[in-house]
């Protein structure tokens, strides 16, 4: 997922996740796996706040592991 600069902070690609976490748990998946820059600070951050995480670094790439997919936002 790409949020293009002028539109970052607005909790698009936090909204994009979410859906794609939906979309993955409805076909039976229980991990979600995502791969960004190491320095993605924000992007990491957001993975981490979805639910259990596992974050091995190899700069400048970063690899998440989200266990047992978070539950779709509330309200």
């Amino acid at each position: 997922m790409q949020v293009a600069d002028t539109r970052q902070r607005r909790g698009i690609c936090t909204a994009l996740v979410h859906h794609a976490a939906e979309n993955a748990r409805a076909q039976g998946a229980h991990t979600l796996s995502a791969y960004t820059e190491a320095s993605n600070t924000p992007m990491l951050h957001l993975l981490r706040n979805l639910g259990p995480c596992t974050t091995p670094t190899r700069a400048p790439t970063s690899t998440s592991a989200i266990e047992g997919l978070p539950a779709p936002p509330c309200c």
